[in-house]
């Protein structure tokens, strides 16, 4: 049994898919830590999540936080699920640079870029608390630019970095 994983950015409403996914693929979990901002949502997810986890019947826990070392502390697997900037700058990372005859997209060009400046200092800062706290954790990284991301990880901490793409399942 693992007994804790960790989700940064746990409040997306695209967590619940994630928590379904580890259950239908039974993944016996004692914990999951979904880190999220503070606001109305982090607890929506949470428990919507664990309405999930309880219709399946797994023991799993759900628990919602606001500290990323609390969320990471013991954490065997910590899925980084971020969106800095959130769905308002995803759109402008798409929509802006096609204006100027560039490439608009959230992981190449100049939208991968503009992605990239936003979340590698966020993501790097919550790698080097990783460190602190829970050095030993698999750091899986979804978030894009995905190559940019993880090899600023592999290149800038010593944690255990895998970067995972849906883009092949999907095409």
């Amino acid at each position: 049994m693992i007994e804790r994983i960790t989700i940064l950015g746990g409040s997306s409403v695209y967590t619940p898919e994630l928590v379904l996914s580890l259950i239908s693929r039974n993944v016996n979990v004692k914990e999951i830590v979904l880190l999220g901002r503070p606001g109305n949502k982090l607890p929506i997810v949470a428990k919507f999540c664990q309405r999930i986890v309880d219709r399946s019947g797994f023991p799993t826990k759900v628990i919602p936080s606001t500290d990323l070392k609390a969320a990471v502390a013991g954490a065997r697997y910590i899925i980084n699920h971020v969106r800095v900037g959130g769905m308002s700058a995803r759109i402008r990372d798409e929509k802006v640079p096609p204006r100027q005859g560039m490439i608009g997209d959230e992981s190449l060009g100049a939208g991968g870029f503009a992605n990239a400046m936003r979340t590698l200092p966020v993501v790097l800062q919550m790698a080097a608390t990783i460190e602190e706290v829970n050095p030993g954790a698999v750091f899986i990284n979804l978030t894009n630019p995905m190559g940019v991301l993880v090899e600023a990880l592999v290149k800038n901490t010593k944690l255990n970095v895998l970067g995972v793409c849906d883009l092949p399942g999907t095409t």
